[in-house]
Order: C-alpha cells, then sequence, then structure tokens
C-alpha cells in the first residue's frame, strides 16, 4: 500500500498471489523447495493456506477483508502480476507432469507448448483469472483495479506467443476476434465483457456488476492482444502504464518476430507519455511484474533468474532511455 489510510489519497499494491483454486485437494501445488508442505489434503491442510503451498481461496479472501478494513477507501489498485498458481499445465501433463514443471529446459517447453493439453491448460488460466479477480471485485467493488500479467499468468512459464501480424487490430479493432491471439486473447476474454452478458438487476453478484464495467475494455483491445498491456487514467492528474514486462525476460520465449520491440510497447511507452506531458498537470506510474534489473546469485539465497539477467540487457538499455526522457512526469 502506498502512502497509509489516512491520507486523502492512497491506493493499494497486490502482488503474487498464486491462488490455487485446487489446494487441499490432490492437484493442488506444491513448491519443490518444501517437500513436506502439505497442500493436496482435505483433512491435513490448514485451510488458511501453508507455507510452500500456493494460495488457497480463503486466503485470498482474507487478506482482502483485512485490506477492505485498514484501507476502505483506496483510489485504486494495482495487482502487479502473478495472480495464477504455479504450473497450471501440471494439471494436464501427460509424461509424468514432467512438461508442467517450471525447471524445464527450452526443449520441454516447446513440448508442452505444443501438446494436445496446451489450449486446456490456458483455458484454466484465464478461469483462475477470472475468479481472483472477481473476489477482489467484490471485496473493493467500486474500485479501479490494473492488472500486469506475471510469468505464471501465461503457460508454460514466461511463453507467451504474440501475433506477428496485427494488421487487423490496427485497421478495424471492432472484428478482431480475441480468439485469434492466443494466450492474450484467452486473458483479454476473461477480463471483459466481451462475449459475456451481464444481469443489470441485483441477481448478479458484486464481482459481475464490477465486471460489467470491464476491467478490460474495448480501448485496451489493441494493445493487449498485441502485447498484453495498457493504460488506465485514475484521476485528471495520473496515468497508470501497465507494462507487460516478461516480454523482457530472459526466461521468456518464443522469440517474437520483433525482437527489438515485442509487441510494439515500446513505441508505445513514448507515445502515452508524451500525451500526458501536454495535460501539463498530470504524472504517470509505470508498473509491471518482472523489473528492469539484473538478478544477484547469493550463496545462502537462489534469486529469480538464478544469476541470469532478469531483463536481457538491450531491453534494459531502451526502457531506461524512455524512462530518462520523461522523468519530469514519470512518479514512480
Amino acid at each position: 500500500m502506498a502512502a497509509s489510510a489516512s491520507d486523502d489519497n492512497y491506493f493499494l499494491w497486490f502482488s503474487d498471489v498464486h491462488y490455487d483454486p485446487f489446494y487441499a485437494t490432490k492437484d493442488a501445488f506444491r513448491a519443490p523447495y518444501n517437500i513436506k508442505a502439505v497442500c493436496n489434503s482435505t483433512a491435513l491442510s490448514p485451510v488458511i493456506g501453508n507455507i510452500g503451498c500456493d494460495s488457497p481461496k480463503a486466503l485470498v479472501e482474507s487478506a482482502l477483508k483485512h485490506a477492505a478494513v485498514v484501507a476502505p477507501s483506496p483510489s485504486f489498485i494495482i495487482i502487479t502480476g502473478d495472480l495464477v498458481r504455479h504450473g497450471v499445465d501440471m494439471l494436464y501433463a501427460t509424461n509424468g507432469g514432467d512438461e508442467g514443471a517450471e525447471s524445464r529446459v527450452g526443449s520441454e517447453v516447446e513440448v508442452a507448448a505444443n501438446s494436445e493439453y496446451h489450449v486446456d491448460a490456458m483455458n484454466k488460466v484465464g478461469d483462475i483469472l477470472n475468479e481472483v479477480v472477481t473476489t477482489f471485485a467484490e471485496a473493493f467493488p467500486d474500485v479501479e483495479i490494473i492488472l500486469s500479467l506475471g510469468n505464471n499468468d501465461m503457460v508454460p512459464d514466461y511463453y507467451l506467443k504474440l501475433q506477428d501480424d496485427t494488421s487487423d487490430l490496427d485497421n478495424n479493432l471492432s472484428i478482431a476476434d480475441p480468439v485469434d491471439y492466443g494466450m492474450l486473447g484467452i486473458i483479454y476474454s476473461s477480463l471483459s465483457r466481451e462475449g459475456k452478458e451481464v444481469s443489470p438487476d441485483n441477481t448478479s453478484s458484486l464481482g459481475e456488476q464490477r465486471r460489467s464495467r470491464s476491467l478490460l475494455s474495448a480501448k485496451d483491445k489493441l494493445t493487449f492482444l498485441k502485447g498484453g498491456y495498457y493504460s488506465r487514467q485514475v484521476s485528471d492528474s495520473l496515468t497508470i502504464l501497465s507494462m507487460n514486462t516478461v516480454l523482457y525476460s530472459s526466461f521468456h520465449g518464443p522469440e517474437p518476430a520483433n525482437s527489438d520491440d515485442p509487441g510494439s510497447q515500446f513505441a508505445w511507452m513514448p507515445r502515452m507519455l508524451t500525451n500526458i506531458r501536454a495535460r501539463g498537470t498530470s504524472l504517470a506510474i509505470i508498473v509491471g511484474h518482472v523489473p528492469p534489473a539484473y538478478a544477484l546469485l547469493n550463496s545462502n539465497l537462489n534469486l529469480v533468474g538464478n544469476g541470469k539477467q532478469l531483463w536481457r540487457e538491450k531491453y534494459i538499455n531502451t526502457y531506461y532511455d524512455i524512462v530518462q526522457n520523461f522523468d519530469d512526469v514519470i512518479a514512480g
């Protein structure tokens, strides 16, 4: 949470929720570093969750309930990725689960991405994202929620295939079918009103009413289907740029056609920041999941990246060139 609930303006910041709807069942995820964790027993798995397990619904709801008490009226909420449990493709893998392991080598990633169960795994990610966002919406039904994608919000882990030809988006957005855009299309469909009938009366849940105003809207479609990014103006003086920084990770695959600017996100950034600057009194906050930095290897703790780059160097350089040109309008 930035600032405090006693301030006039504050926001809530969540990350790495890793919601597992299969917690306390045989399909629950258990982290390999904690083989003693009990995640898959209806009788023995603690209701509120366990160290080494991904988050059960009770834990997510408890955290949000507490947040709503201590900070009941945030200006907006940001969720910087990894809403989804680890290893969703492990639920469908046919080779003893190996295809769903996060420790896969490159060839195993391709096996998983080209498997018969890949579509089922992608759809399940969309379902889990929808359920998590609905839970947030029910806790904060009148608050704007801005989401960034994390590496576990796609399957296999870090795998996001971009559509090489997005001319239909540029030329006629209304006819672009999310089905043609793979994982990004599935996520867009799960988080937007498009293709959904939402009851306008009081019989629909708060989450359904919140989604009827769309976490993702038609105006986000162009950039989201291109690369999983979008912007949200949360007030007259503040715009959030939600970036898909997974595209810049040294673990991201497959290699996009436009490898210098995956999804044209770097071309989009300065256009948005120029427009924000032109307003005169407006600022921007940039959010994303994978930070633009290198990971260090500590002898006592394996940090993300295992001593490798979090971002590829060329992307770090491009990003900071843009940021330095707009440091007068970037608030964070």
